[in-house]
């Protein structure tokens, strides 16, 4: 995860934003491709195709340019594979350690890892500076119980797909934040992610039923 947050935050710098975040949406081909050599667990072809539309609505969204091939492309690549590897990990140690201690000794590492840096870069935060930090810790702390949890719970290709909601959830906060209206391309591309995640939703409950 530190390695995922590292790569893509580095690309921002020398990327557009929407090709960044189009090249990392491949993240769930790259969990689905890997889910059997690592997990033992094997995708079926609507998982494959609820990510292929998946990632096709994503784009319909932010329609990224690549105007460029600039060697920071490879970045978002890496931020990918790594959450990608993130997930499939801790689907592997989801029936062995409990979601709390995966989630303790994560963030032990990557704050460890992280405050290396800081003496190149620390500037202290004013009293709403330190607020909105420990909100944005509290809040990502419990994202990731639950998404530990989900992993725990349900194969990572089942949860790979549903990643594509993240640009949909972006942008409702961005109609409600910032009052950016989508317009009628990202309301279809909203609309058809939305329409994959039922479905695999769906296939998930039926094929639990029929175990």
């Amino acid at each position: 995860m530190l390695g995922a947050t590292a790569f893509f935050f580095s690309s921002l710098a020398l990327i557009p934003l929407a090709d960044a975040i189009a090249i990392g949406f491949v993240g769930p081909f790259i969990v689905v491709a890997l889910e059997r050599p690592i997990l033992g667990e094997r995708a079926t072809a609507d998982i494959w195709i609820a990510c292929a539309v998946g990632f096709v609505s994503a784009l319909i969204i932010i329609r990224p340019g690549f105007a460029d091939r600039h060697w920071a492309y490879l970045l978002p690549l890496g931020a990918a594979l790594s959450g990608s590897l993130y997930g499939i990990l801790t689907r592997r140690l989801g029936s062995a350690e409990r979601p709390t201690t995966s989630l303790f000794y994560m963030a032990l590492v990557g704050a460890g890892a992280s405050s290396l840096v800081v003496p190149f870069f620390w500037q202290t935060p004013d009293a709403q500076g330190w607020l909105i930090l420990g909100g944005i810790g509290l809040w990502a702390a419990g994202t990731h119980l639950i998404l530990i949890q989900a992993y725990r719970l349900a194969p990572a290709s089942v949860i790979a797909p549903l990643h594509y909601l993240d640009i949909v959830w972006g942008s409702v906060l961005g109609l409600v934040v910032f009052g950016d209206f989508p317009d009628t391309l990202t309301w279809i591309g909203i609309a058809v992610i939305v329409a994959s995640g039922l479905y695999v939703f769906h296939r998930q409950a039926a094929g639990r039923r029929q175990g």
